[in-house]
């Protein structure tokens, strides 16, 4: 569990992925982990950052949850990358970037350099996602993208306008998308299937923003950083920082409630764009599209619930909330659009 004290009334998170998993570079120094213990380290990486990673397998092939798990592994670690590497190695960020991305390269010799070649990625991230590539379920093409979009968030951390904010996120959701589609078998679109993966990059927009509002408070105080528009919201994250402390005081939460409020809606709009899917998706994609969608659905519920105040805490669902989530995406179940009470 990490580490947490109290000051000025608050919890104050001490550490990141890195810290509890140990840094890229300590990874490199050692040999290339076999493909079962990159794997398990993917799994336990995910499970960690996603709670519901279980739920959200029980929904798909068991031959696809190490690929779920690897890909949710890679996402986080690139997330907290630049955050916390420097506490390990005092390498500067860009530096850490950089060896990020040619690990990251590496995933391209998967099947093809002999075993021990320096060639082959040693991070057990990139071993177990290595394997994706080998397999044709994920391109190096999807991947640079997605690393591109960490990139972004590191070296352009401001954001400032509602639309901005979207088209970063629906430039993440993508390639997850692209690589979810073709690990499903669509490899050609036709145009109803284009049609479709916009609406799967709009859902899995809406539940990526709705993570993060969810996750805001760590987002400011251990990444120093706040996906909150700045030009619509009037905050940045030295504002946001400054109002940790404040959370009794009436002057910093009627403020950043009454910013947060538009963006909640904003978010919910989206996921209602993409309710569609959950009718016309095909059958083997609908549990796991239904299972994010009301997911998303619940979670914003929790942050209005709560009054919008999810910069003092982060609103967590409870697990009987969660399966019964799952239980109504499952084929077995008659799916019900109406919010789970």
């Amino acid at each position: 569990m990490p580490a947490a004290e109290k000051s000025r009334g608050r919890r104050v998170l001490q550490v990141s992925l890195l810290d509890r998993l140990g840094s890229h570079e300590q990874a490199s120094e050692e040999a290339a982990p076999t493909l079962d213990d990159a794997r398990a380290t993917c799994r336990r990486l995910a499970s960690k950052v996603y709670p519901g990673l279980p739920l959200l397998e029980s929904l798909v092939s068991t031959h696809q949850h190490d690929d779920l798990a690897t890909l949710i592994a890679f996402c986080a670690w690139s997330y907290d990358l630049e955050e916390s590497g420097a506490q390990h190695t005092g390498a500067s960020a860009p530096k850490r970037l950089e060896r990020w991305r040619k690990e990251l390269q590496r995933c391209q010799s998967a099947g093809r350099a002999p075993a021990g070649s320096s060639a082959l990625p040693t991070h057990p991230v990139f071993v177990a996602l290595g394997s994706l590539v080998e397999r044709g379920l994920a391109t190096m093409v999807d991947l640079h993208q997605l690393m591109d979009c960490f990139e972004i968030d590191y070296r352009a951390p401001r954001i400032d306008t509602w639309a901005e904010l979207r088209e970063r996120t629906i430039m993440m959701a993508r390639p997850l998308c692209r690589i979810a589609l073709k690990r499903d078998g669509v490899h050609r679109e036709r145009a109803a299937e284009r049609d479709a993966r916009a609406m799967a990059e709009l859902l899995l927009s809406a539940h990526l923003l709705t993570l993060r509002w969810q996750g805001l408070r760590s987002d400011v105080e251990i990444r120093r950083r706040s996906p909150l528009p700045v030009q619509d919201t009037g905050f940045d994250a030295a504002d946001l920082r400054s109002m940790l402390d404040r959370r009794g005081e009436p002057q910093a939460r009627v403020p950043f409630i009454r910013a947060m409020r538009p963006l909640i809606r904003r978010t919910r709009a989206m996921n209602a764009e993409a309710r569609p899917l959950l009718r016309t998706a095909r059958a083997d994609l609908k549990p796991g599209f239904r299972y994010i969608w009301q997911t998303t659905e619940a979670i914003l519920d929790a942050i209005e619930q709560m009054g919008c105040a999810c910069l003092w805490e982060s609103p967590q669902l409870p697990e009987r909330r969660t399966r019964r989530i799952a239980a109504s995406a499952r084929p077995s179940r008659i799916f019900s659009a109406r919010r789970d009470s």
